[in-house]
Parts: structure tokens; sequence; C-alpha cells
């Protein structure tokens, strides 16, 4: 018998056991689910359909294990590995699991494998081990397992040193989004690697995860660019092109790099170059060259194309400049059939300018012959991609009935969406669609804000408009003609029109009047024209009257007024008086605590776009304040709140991270978010951050290391790993890219 036979032997033999052991565990599932049957039956409500469902579920896919099927097992490993779905928790046979998955070739289960060896999860800690299943796996190899890859071969212990691996790992693992991408890039950049290199310049030059700083960042594109790596060429050669980063335009330079990049293959500077040809910017014309490129990309992997057939899966970008060229009649190829062709294909691949271009010709028999129907079709798909230009062609349509009935209030829609983006056509034809009633309630008021808007994009005859409702005594026009002078920086002029408003009584310039007493400190004044404001109904004084009388200032305090202001300007919309409105009744303040009603308060300002509105209807989920907790919500809805910039969002998803409230725990992600908002200073953040008990100075300082991370409440509990801290030295640091556990 040979040695080979023998190994053959040894997996058999292993497969065997672990059969024979999912066969054990299968009869006990069996056994409890007619266990569960007989509560059942017997009246036990904890028996659910759910429960039912789910050991069912368990029981099929262990079934399905011991038949041989690899992703069963493999999920099994998944589930005994952290006790999941009634299974309990088993990293022993996990780990073999996982094993018995890897023998059958099943590749993802060689990354849960090299984790168990790596981690010392049901096995002895094996880095070598890790190393070889990680390798393996390594196209379902997460960024963690990638950064321990580098790990291992730059420390070069348990398997052999190899430096450049080890940088080429740190690298893979940055653009793969490790958290702390930074500090990988920044090592793999002292060590010469280009890609780190350019990376780093372009993450200083936009101020991604750093502050923006425009002289390192070129400092650092300039060593990538030195070791003639094609995307730094390339970036470079936007630069020159557009000017960016305070470099004066330079197209001849930016064509130099552009060559240089493209003739390494970079293909994206290859299509910079065609569009510099054809249009002669910084290189002699030649529209025949730019042809040539733009088709190469345009039919790309589609060389045994026939006429008939339509190029999927190429560059629908290409196939736009291709079509805008043709429709040239300039060009000297001018060609409405060749045009027409590409410009479809790209819009069928759902290119929005080509979308927009298509469905503009289309509408108007503009080269091609029109048809109503395809127009609105490419317009509509142009407009939800947030083109201005499709959006008010395609309120044309619905306000004059083309090819479908009339439709004002859809035509109002889209003419609301292109004017909010700036497109100043649209902003007209809003301006009188509010002065008049049309598609929407008549509103004077952001009518006239219209005019302005255009009034300062030059526009003489909204000016006109304008200047002459104001003349005529409307308020809302005079209050409009206040802030267009106020964005000219003509303030008598301003002030001026804005005492003709308050003088008609008009509440939005009242409340205007009183800020700018609050800002002369004259505080009498301040509150005699929040109250006439008030009093008329507008949200906004309301919303700072009911602060005053809840805070006491310039009054004497009272929670009942705070809280029948606030409730007002809620009741109207107002979406910051809803968030306060929902801090009244979960406090009691002016009112008897209802923590249902602080709820929905919450709700409908953060579905007003409220950040602070989101982020305690994220606090009112994971706590269970007036709804059922739900920390994955809680996690979301931070998250929200955190993508608008709101501190206390950040805070709340750093803790989230911390704990592993509503997801898994990541030390890294919660070191992130929580210096971040502590360094904001907001005082709801700073008291948060006392209540959990973290040291403010360590972290507002950016100092903070894991290793030193510890409740006060609970001194024995330490996390040991940190990959934010700052690459003091190498050694000292590299040692902390190992991250904590995470088997999923």
């Amino acid at each position: 018998m040979t040695p080979d036979d023998n190994f053959d032997q040894e997996i058999e033999a292993f497969q065997e056991e672990v059969r024979n052991e999912l066969v054990v565990r299968h009869e006990s599932l069996q056994q409890y689910l007619e266990q569960c049957m007989e509560q059942s039956q017997q009246g036990n409500p904890s028996v659910t359909p759910e429960v039912f469902g789910m050991y069912f579920k368990q029981q099929f896919r262990h079934i399905f294990a011991m038949n041989g099927d690899c992703k069963s097992i493999d999920r099994l490993g998944r589930y005994y590995l952290e006790g999941l779905y009634g299974l309990s928790k088993d990293e022993v046979f996990a780990f073999r699991l996982f094993m018995s998955a890897t023998l059958y070739g099943f590749e993802p289960s060689f990354v849960m494998l090299g984790q168990c060896y790596a981690y010392g999860i049901g096995t002895p800690r094996n880095i070598k081990s890790a190393a070889y299943w990680f390798e393996l796996g390594l196209r379902y190899c997460g960024p963690s397992e990638v950064a321990f890859l580098g790990y291992f071969y730059h420390q070069g212990k348990e398997v052999p040193q190899d430096r450049q691996k080890a940088i080429s790992y740190f690298v893979t693992a940055a653009d793969m989004g490790h958290p702390d991408m930074f500090n990988l890039y920044t090592f793999a950049a002292n060590e010469g690697d280009p890609h780190a290199q350019y990376m780093l310049g372009f993450i200083y030059l936009n101020g991604q995860v750093v502050p923006q700083d425009i002289s390192t960042g070129l400092q650092w594109l300039q060593k990538s660019v030195e070791q003639n790596f094609a995307k730094a060429q390339c970036y470079l050669g936007i630069i020159y092109l557009q000017g960016l980063f305070g470099i004066e335009p330079d197209p001849q330079i930016a064509v130099q790099w552009f060559q240089l990049a493209s003739k390494q293959g970079n293909d994206d500077a290859t299509k910079y170059l065609a569009e510099c040809l054809a249009n002669g910017n910084g290189v002699t014309k030649n529209t025949g060259e730019a042809i040539r490129i733009w088709k190469k990309f345009a039919q790309k992997n589609n060389d045994e194309i026939t006429n008939n057939q339509e190029y999927r899966n190429c560059d629908p970008g290409c196939q736009y400049m291709l079509g805008m060229l043709y429709f040239d009649e300039t060009f000297p190829e001018y060609n409405l059939k060749e045009a027409t062709k590409w410009l479809r294909q790209s819009a069928e691949q759902g290119y929005a300018l080509a979308q927009e271009e298509l469905g503009i010709r289309l509408l108007k028999g503009d080269g091609v012959k029109q048809n109503i129907n395809d127009a609105r079709h490419f317009l509509h798909k142009a407009a939800k991609q947030n083109l201005v230009v499709a959006q008010f062609y395609l309120a044309e349509i619905y306000a004059e009935g083309q090819g479908v009935p009339a439709n004002r209030k859809e035509a109002f829609k889209w003419y609301k969406k292109s004017a909010d983006a700036g497109y100043v056509p649209a902003q007209q034809v809003v301006a009188n669609c509010y002065l008049h009633g049309i598609g929407t309630v008549k509103n004077e008021s952001i009518g006239y804000d219209f005019l302005s808007i255009l009034a300062l994009w030059g526009d003489e005859e909204a000016f006109t408009l304008l200047k002459s409702a104001a003349t005529s005594g409307n308020a809302s026009a005079q209050f409009s003609l206040h802030n267009y002078f106020i964005n000219k920086e003509k303030s008598e002029l301003a002030i001026s029109w804005l005492e003709k408003s308050v003088e008609q009584g008009l509440a939005v310039a009242q409340t205007q009047l009183a800020f700018i007493y609050h800002s002369e400190k004259n505080y009498e004044q301040y509150l005699h024209y929040l109250h006439l404001a008030a009093e008329q109904g507008d949200p906004e004084a309301q919303t700072y009257l009911a602060l005053v009388y809840e805070d006491g200032i310039f009054v004497p305090k009272n929670d009942e007024s705070a809280f029948r202001w606030m409730k007002k300007a809620a009741d109207m919309g107002h979406v910051q008086a809803n968030y306060y409105l929902g801090n009244l009744y979960r406090d009691g303040t002016g009112i008897s605590a209802n923590s249902e009603k602080a709820f929905e308060c919450y709700k409908k300002s953060a579905e007003g776009g409220s950040s602070d509105g989101i982020d305690r209807l994220g606090s009112c989920y994971q706590f269970g304040v007036g709804v059922e907790p739900d920390t994955n919500i809680a996690f979301q809805l931070f998250q929200q709140a955190t993508q608008l910039g709101n501190p206390k969002g950040q805070c709340n998803l750093g803790i989230c991270y911390l704990e592993g409230i509503g997801c898994k725990q990541n030390h890294e992600l919660a070191f992130k978010w929580i210096s971040l908002a502590v360094k904001s200073g907001h005082p709801g953040v700073l008291r948060r951050i006392e209540e959990i008990g973290l040291d403010i100075e360590i972290l507002s300082n950016g100092l903070y290391q894991f290793q030193q991370l510890q409740r006060k409440s609970y001194p024995e509990k330490q996390f040991e790993q940190s990959l934010n801290q700052i690459f003091q030295n190498e050694e000292s640091s590299l040692q902390n890219i190992i991250p904590p556990c995470d088997p999923q």
C-alpha cells in the first residue's frame, strides 16, 4: 500500500466520523422536534411556528450535510461556531465541519479553517496552517484575513519571511477597504510600493480618512509617478487637464501624462487621450484617432459582432462619445444613422448622459425620427439618475400632454426636482407654478423666493417681476427681495425691504427680524417679534419660542408653554420641532411622560430628514422606548445619522461596534467613530462618553489604543487589539494588524 493510499484512507475515515456525528445530532434534533410537537399539542405558547420552522430547516440541513453537500456542511460549521439558530455552540465540531468541507474542495471553508487556525478556535493555534488555508481560499478572504497574511509574512516566525509578499497583502487589504487602510497604505508607501504611494496621494489630496493636505498628497503622487505607475500618471493628467488642487490647467502636460499611462495599458488614460484628440485640447486635433480609440472600447470583446447585433457589455461612455461626435454637423464624417446607433446602445446600457441626449432628440425629432414614447422612456430613466435637463423635459411632456394625458401635478414634481438642483429654466417655471397655483398649492412666498434665486443668477426679468411685486406692496415679494439683497451684501437695502414686510405683518419676516435682534443682543425685541410670528403660526418662531420657555432664557421657565408652542410647530410639520417634542414627551416636560408619543415624534422627525431625529429614533429601537427593541434597526439608523454628519449618531454607531449592538464587534470602527464624535466637542456626545466610562482626553487627542480601552464600571473588560494607532514604529504597529476574532 502506497503513502497516498494511506492518506486517502485517513480522509475517508475522517469524513465517516463527521458523518456519524451529524447522524447523532440529526437524531437529537428529531427527538427535540417530537418533544416540541407534544408541547404544542399541550398548548405551550412558546412553541411557535417559527420555532418549528427553524428546527425543521436545521434537520434538513443536517441531512444534506450527511450526504456530502459542501454548502450545508460549511453553513452548519458557521452555526455551531456561533451557536446560532437553535444549535448549541461547539467550536471543536465547527472546526471539524470546516475541515470536512475543505477536503471536498469547498473554497469558502478554506477561509473559515484558516480563521480557526489563526485564532485557535476548536484547534490549537497554528499560524503556518492559517496562512496555508488563507492563501488557498484567497479569493474568498476578507480584508482582515489578507492583512493577517501580510503580518505573517512580515513577521516571518511561523512562515518564511517575505517582505514583498507582506507589502502586497497589506496593499490588497487596504484596497479591499480594511478599517485601517490609511496606516496600511502608509507602511507600504514608505517601503516604496507605487500603488500604495498613489493611493496615499489620492487620500491626502481628497481629504479622505485624513484632513486634506494637498502638498503631502502631491508629494506621494510624485513618488508613484517616478516609479512609472500608470494610475498615478493618469491621475496627474486629470489634475493638469482640469486644473485641480490649485494647479493651473495645462492640457499639453496632461496629454503627456495620459500618453505615458496609455502606453502601459491604462484604459482610463487612453479614453482621456481620445477626448483630447477629438477636441484638439493640448494636442493636434485628430478625430480619426479618437474614433479608433473609442470604437476599441465601444465594441471591446465583441470582435465577431455583425451589423444586426447590438454591442452589449461594452463601454457606454465611449459609445456616448461616438454618438455625440457623429451628431456634430462640423464633423467631416457627420452621420445621423451612426450617431443614433451608438447613442442608443449607450442609453440602453444605462448611461445617463446618453439617455438624456437621446430622449431630448427623440422628443424634438432632432436628427432622429420623433418618437414621444421612446423619448419619455429614456428621459424618465435619466431623470431618475438626477439629470436636471432630463427632469425638465420630462416635466414638459407631462405639462403639455405629449403622448400621455396632461398631468400638472406630475409635471410640477419633475420641474421641482430640476429646479431644486439649480436648473434655471425649471426654476422659472416653478416660480410661476407657486405664484399661480399650477400643479401645486399656491404659495407666493415660495414663488417669490424662486424669483429671488433667479435674480441672483442674473435673470433681469425675474428681478423686475420681484421688484414690481414688492413695490406694489406684496409682503412676500418684499421679504424675498430682502433675501436677494442679503446675498448681494447690500445690508441697508435688505433691512429696508425686511422692515416693509414686517410692517405688513408677514410672519416669516417677523421671525427673521427677531433673529437679527438676537444677534444684536436686544432680547426684548427678539422675544417681541418671536411672539408676533409664533401667534401668526410661523413654525420656526414657535419652535424657538418653545425652546426659550423650556430653558428659561430671557423669560421665566414654563414647561407648559414650551410644550404648547412646540406641539403647534410640530403639528405644522416642522421637522426639528417634532424632534424636540419627542424629547418633551420622553422626559415628561410640560406633559405627562409618554414613550409611545415620543417615538412617533422622533419617527416624524426622522422621516423629514432630521439627523437628530434619526439618531434618537435609533436610540428608541436600541432601548425599546415606545417600540419593541430591535438592535438591527437601531444600528441602521445610527449609520444613517452618521452619514448626515451627526456627532451623536457617530458616537452611538461607535458604541454599537464596541458592544456588537446590531452588528459584529469591530474595535477599529468603534475607535474611528467614537473619536470622531468626541472631536466635534458636542456636549451630548461628551455626556454619553462619560456615561459609558471612556477616557475623553485620550480619545480627543487621537492617541487611543484599544489595549487601554476599558470601562470604569467594568475594569476587567479590556480590548486586546488596535488597528487605528499610528505606526509609531514598524514592529509594534504591525503586531496590531491581527484583528479581533471575527469568524463570520
